[in-house]
């Protein structure tokens, strides 16, 4: 690397006790100078990937090598795996792509109709041809994967008081219990719960309204009154998730007791 120029890696730990296990990239001479996001395993945890610069990575930890590229026309900003050799991958100009690594090419994109940069794409648990991705202007989307990325629904996540959207999500996570369950941060840090069972309003059947709203400034979860969160993640249980603030805490809340942090 020269002098210039940072070199990012992905370091993989054990988790039981700390230790490093290996960095990524293997190799010295294969330098990354951009920001590295979406880290992701496959299924079998034999592949890592990232979305770096405008490209998808994916390496082979047991080879030890760059297995594939996937390379975008603008900066990737969210990628997972769908099975074991084929990854999605979205990108700040709102297009989604499916890729697979056998032949190095896409064989499927989702249509060119919402321009709203990717935030973060999840595949749901129950429904594993589903894809579900959440865009900087408020909105998320459930796509069907097997039928040419298709879109099955769109929603806008609006605030009970106010007839504005979310300023954006910066975070999404699905209930693995249950399958019309979302759990969203949006730009203004608060923390919604997301029915889709329970349909948009009559005025506009796109429009959702959360079923219930946690603001971690007034539950007093993130230590400090300019903390935000910033990512999630549901418990396999259904009701707990854990939240990551701004200030490096981790808080942990109950949705069926969620003025307080447990």
């Amino acid at each position: 690397a020269t002098s210039n120029k940072i070199s990012r890696k992905i370091k993989l730990y054990q988790a039981s006790n700390g230790t490093i296990l290996s960095s990524i990239p293997f190799l010295e001479t294969d330098v990354i100078t951009d920001d590295i996001v979406s880290v992701a395993f496959s299924s079998n945890s034999r592949y890592i990937g990232a979305g770096v610069g405008n490209k998808s990575l994916i390496w082979d930890l047991k080879r030890r090598n760059l297995k594939c590229s996937f390379k975008h026309d603008t900066i990737v900003s969210s990628m997972t795996y769908f099975q074991d050799n084929r990854v999605l991958s979205g990108d700040i100009s709102g297009s989604i792509k499916l890729w697979d690594m056998k032949s190095n090419e896409s064989i499927a994109q989702t249509d060119k109709i919402l321009t709203s940069p990717i935030h973060m794409i999840k595949i749901c648990n129950k429904y594993p041809n589903n894809m579900i991705c959440s865009r900087n202007d408020g909105s998320i989307q459930v796509y069907d994967i097997h039928n040419s990325c298709s879109m099955l629904r769109n929603m806008q996540i609006y605030t009970p008081n106010t007839n504005t959207n979310t300023n954006g999500l910066v975070g999404l996570s699905l209930s693995p219990r249950n399958s019309k369950l979302l759990t969203t941060i949006s730009g203004d840090g608060t923390i919604s719960l997301i029915d889709t069972s329970a349909g948009g309003n009559t005025i506009n059947p796109q429009q959702y309204r959360p079923s219930a709203i946690i603001n971690p400034n007034t539950s007093g979860a993130s230590g400090t009154s300019q903390s935000k969160p910033t990512s999630i993640s549901c418990h396999e249980n259904g009701f707990h998730f854990a939240v990551g603030t701004t200030d490096g805490n981790m808080v942990i809340y109950d949705w069926r007791h969620a003025t307080e942090p447990v």
